[in-house]
């Protein structure tokens, strides 16, 4: 009987449920009792409690788990709550940091200024310590070190040989992720990031109209693991940079080509003028001597000789 009204108990595991088994468990269990016993025995009211107290306590140890497991749930909600608004406020910041860079490189032309823009504008809102902008030096297609941000006055003279590793960014074409440049065997030149104290860095490419321009790395000074929604982010960012590094150099470039088209034509006018001032004297000379012929002034021709001074005159003018 009181493993049966556990049972009951175990299936009407509601409110309701339970408060009808904690009262007509007892009562059911105490007819069956009195109408079934061949011989009165009054241990029987000793037993008659037992189905009420198990399912009241079972209602009781029921409810406390409710309680509990709503208690979790509603931590879990909450919890969930914050990621969300966690998330909503990374993303809010992320959008604010890229609608500031854009506005801080969209009214320069000049490469250097719009790296230098970027750079200070990324390292004050992102939380990174220093960052480095590489560029291809299109007459050697060596990498080289065209603005930074967050060092050393000097630190980047002798830093080649350190961020060569970086550059495989480049290379592969994929973003290069290193939690701790001293326990990566990969990063073989330690003195740079020593010096500095810089422990985990992220590089990623310049992508411009499928060239790499070079690549966009950031460092921090304490250990740090850079996750694939950071990663895209900071992808997102160098695309933005490289845009711009692109337009500044088709705006240098289409500078030059004016440049280059207005000293042609500056040397085109000369030319003419030069020519046109030395081609006048000796013309007005040939025409004139060709008028005294056709005139007759300087005697009689003869009919070879007038159509020669025809033909004379005629290429002259």
């Amino acid at each position: 009987a009181c493993l049966f009204t556990l049972i009951v108990s175990c299936i009407c595991n509601d409110a309701r449920g339970l408060l009808a088994v904690t009262i007509l468990a007892p009562l059911v269990y105490g007819y069956v009792v009195f109408y079934t016993a061949e011989d009165f025995n009054p241990s029987i009211y000793l037993r008659l409690p037992f189905p009420f107290v198990i399912s009241l306590f079972y209602g009781y140890f029921a409810q406390v788990e409710r309680i509990r497991r709503g208690a979790r749930e509603k931590d879990e909600q909450v919890g969930r709550q914050q990621r969300a608004a966690e998330e909503i406020r990374r993303q809010r910041e992320r959008l604010e940091v890229l609608h500031r860079v854009n506005v801080s490189v969209a009214s320069i032309n000049d490469t250097a200024s719009i790296l230098a823009a970027f750079l200070e504008t990324a390292v004050i809102h992102l939380p990174y310590a220093a960052a480095i902008v590489r560029l291809k030096n299109r007459a050697t297609g060596a990498l080289e070190t065209a603005a930074a941000n967050g060092f050393k006055t000097k630190a980047l003279d002798g830093a080649n040989e350190s961020l060569i590793f970086t550059d495989r960014a480049v290379e592969e074409r994929r973003p290069l992720m290193v939690r701790n440049v001293f326990a990566d065997e990969r990063v073989q030149s330690l003195e740079f990031f020593r010096n500095e104290g810089l422990v985990s860095f992220l590089g990623v490419p310049l992508m411009a109209n499928n060239e790499a321009l070079g690549c966009l790395v950031f460092l921090t000074r304490e250990e740090h693991e850079f996750g694939d929604e950071e990663v895209d982010f900071v992808s997102t960012l160098a695309g933005q940079a490289a845009i711009a590094i692109h337009r500044s150099e088709l705006y240098d470039r289409s500078r030059q080509q004016a440049d280059e088209l207005r000293n042609a034509h500056k040397i085109k006018d000369e030319f003419l003028k030069v020519v046109s001032n030395e081609l006048k004297t000796p013309l007005n000379m040939i025409t004139g001597y060709t008028d005294m012929f056709s005139e007759g002034l300087l005697g009689t021709m003869t009919p070879i000789q007038e159509k020669a001074v025809e033909t004379v005159a005629k290429q002259s003018k």
